[in-house]
C-alpha cells in the first residue's frame, strides 16, 4: 500500500504542476537601493548582452549591462535621455554620453572599453547627437556644434564630420527623424527660406525634393513609411489639411487627402499597409492600401468623432492595435484585413483606457504573443498579456495597493526572456525579467502516469508468491 500511495502523489503531484507551472515574473537587481527609483531605460540587446541606462544613487545615469543574472556597470557617464539612445554600429555601441568635462558627446562602447570619438561642442557645450540612423556603412545622426544648430552629422567609426549646414548659423535646420530609403536618407528641413520641406542626402550631396508648401510656408513632411518600394508621409500646410504623399526617391506623388498620424502609426501586413488615416466624414479610422487608392476598414466610432486607432502590430493572422469607441472605452482590436472586432473589454466603462495615454509602443512580440502594460481599473498598471482570443494578466507586481500601478512601457526580449521596468512598492522602478516555463503536455503526463502504473503493478507481481 505504501508504495500504491507514493505513485497516486506522483501523480497527483504532476497534475497539478501542469497547471501551476508556467511562468515566474523576479526582479533583475535593485540597483538603487529601498524605495527609490533607479529608472532603467534604452533597453538594447548587444554582444548577447542587455545593455540600458540607470542610476545607483550614487551619482548620475550610467550604461548598465546584464547577462540575465549578474548586472554591471559599463561606464560613469551617462547615456543622454532622448530618443535611439543607443545604436548598434560596426560592431560597437554608440550613444550620447554625458560627463562634467565635456558636456554631451558621442560615446562608444564595446562593452569593456568606453571611449568619447570627440569633442565637436568644445567644452562643457553638448553636442546633443541623436536620431541615429545608418547607411552605407556610416553613422548618421542630428547634433548641433556650438556654432551651427541641429544639423546632420556622420560617422565612420573614427572621424565626425557635418554633412551639411542646410540653414547657416545658430537655427539650425533638421526638424525630423532620419530615414533610410536607397542609398540616401530623407528627413525634414528648413533652409531659412522655403520652410520645412521634404530633403535626402547620400552623405555628400545634400538636396531639397520638393518644395510641397511653396514660398515660405512649411509642409511638415513625415512621419516616414517605407511601403511597396516607396516611401510613404503626411504634409500639414499653413491651413492645417495634411495630405498623403509618397516618393520613388526622385519625384513625389500624391496619395489621398487624408490626414495621417503624426506619430507614424503604421504596419505592413500581407502586402498591404494599414494605418491611421482621417478624413472629413468619419474622423480618424483604421485605413489599409495595396499600392492604390487607401480604403477605410471601419468606422468604429461613427460620425465625424474619432476612434482614433494607434500602435499597429501584427501577430500571426491579424493586426491588433488600440481604438475607442462610445461603449467600452479604448480597448484592444484586430483586424484580418476584411472584418474589424474587439479582442476584450478589459477595462470596462465608457471612458475607460486599458493603457496609459501616450505609451508609443502599445504592443511587445513575445513567444507569439502579445505583451503590454494595461490597467484593468482594480490593479492598476501591469503586465499583460494577448493570443488573440483572450486577455490574461501576466503579474500583479505592486500589491502595496489596490489600483497601484507596477509597469512601465519599457520591454524587449532577450534570452528567451521579457525584461521590463516595474515597481513593485517597495524597491522603486528596477529591471524585472519574465521567465515562461514550458507545461508539460497532458500526453507527457498521461505517458508518464501510464509508466508509473505500469512499474508498480510489475513490483507487485515480482514480489507475489507463485502458486503452483
Amino acid at each position: 500500500m505504501m508504495r500504491l500511495s507514493v505513485v497516486l502523489s506522483v501523480l497527483i503531484l504532476l497534475q497539478s504542476g501542469s497547471a501551476a507551472v508556467g511562468q515566474t515574473v523576479s526582479l533583475v537587481a535593485d540597483l538603487y537601493p529601498g524605495e527609490p527609483h533607479s529608472r532603467p531605460y534604452a533597453l538594447t540587446v548587444f554582444n548577447d548582452e542587455l545593455y540600458f541606462g540607470a542610476r545607483d544613487g550614487l551619482h548620475s545615469n550610467h550604461v548598465w549591462k546584464t547577462d540575465g543574472t549578474v548586472v554591471s556597470k559599463v561606464a560613469d557617464m551617462h547615456p543622454s535621455i532622448g530618443v535611439d539612445r543607443f545604436q548598434v554600429f560596426r560592431g560597437e555601441l554608440y550613444f550620447a554620453g554625458y560627463d562634467a568635462d565635456t558636456g554631451i558627446e558621442l560615446w562608444k562602447t564595446d562593452g569593456v572599453n568606453t571611449v568619447r570619438l570627440t569633442d565637436i561642442n568644445p567644452g562643457t557645450g553638448d553636442f546633443r547627437p541623436g536620431q541615429f540612423a545608418v547607411l552605407n556603412d556610416e553613422l548618421y545622426f542630428s547634433a548641433r556644434d556650438g556654432s551651427t544648430g541641429s544639423e546632420i552629422w556622420k560617422c565612420d567609426g573614427t572621424n565626425t564630420v557635418r554633412v551639411a549646414d542646410i540653414n547657416p548659423g545658430a537655427p539650425g535646420s533638421l526638424y525630423s527623424s532620419l530615414a533610410p530609403f536607397g542609398d540616401e536618407l530623407f528627413f525634414a528641413a528648413d533652409d531659412g527660406t522655403t520652410g520645412i520641406e521634404l530633403w535626402k542626402t547620400d552623405g555628400t550631396n545634400t538636396q531639397r525634393v520638393a518644395d510641397l508648401n511653396p514660398g515660405s510656408e512649411s509642409s511638415w513632411p513625415g512621419p516616414f513609411t517605407f511601403f511597396d518600394n516607396q516611401l510613404y508621409f503626411g504634409t500639414m500646410d499653413s491651413a492645417t489639411t495634411t495630405n498623403f504623399w509618397r516618393t520613388d526617391g526622385t519625384d513625389v506623388f500624391p496619395v489621398a487627402d487624408l490626414l495621417v498620424s503624426p506619430r507614424g502609426d503604421s504596419v505592413v501586413f500581407r502586402d498591404e499597409l494599414y494605418f491611421r488615416g482621417e478624413d472629413d466624414v468619419t474622423g480618424r479610422e483604421i485605413w489599409k492600401m495595396d499600392g492604390t487608392d487607401p480604403v477605410q476598414l471601419a468606422d468604429i466610432r461613427p460620425g465625424r468623432r474619432h476612434s482614433s486607432p494607434f500602435g499597429f502590430t501584427t501577430l500571426k493572422d491579424a493586426v491588433y492595435f488600440g481604438a475607442f469607441d462610445i461603449d467600452s472605452g479604448t480597448e484592444i482590436w484586430k483586424t484580418d484585413g476584411n472584418s474589424v472586432a474587439q479582442v476584450a473589454d478589459m477595462n470596462p466603462g465608457h471612458w475607460s483606457f486599458f493603457f496609459q495615454y501616450g505609451d508609443l509602443d502599445l504592443f511587445t512580440t513575445f513567444n507569439d504573443e502579445l505583451y503590454f502594460r494595461g490597467d484593468d481599473g482594480t490593479t492598476g498598471l501591469e503586465l499583460w498579456k494577448t493570443d488573440g482570443t483572450s486577455i490574461v494578466q501576466v503579474a500583479d507586481i505592486n500589491l502595496a495597493g489596490d489600483g497601484l500601478s507596477s509597469s512601465s512601457p519599457e520591454m524587449i526580449e532577450f534570452n528567451g526572456e521579457l525584461y521590463f521596468v516595474a515597481d513593485d512598492g517597495s524597491t522603486g522602478w528596477e529591471l524585472w525579467k519574465f521567465t515562461p516555463i514550458p507545461e508539460p503536455a497532458s500526453g507527457v503526463l498521461a505517458a508518464v502516469g501510464l509508466l508509473l502504473v505500469l512499474g508498480h503493478a510489475w513490483w507487485r507481481n515480482r514480489r507475489a508468491p507463485v502458486c503452483g
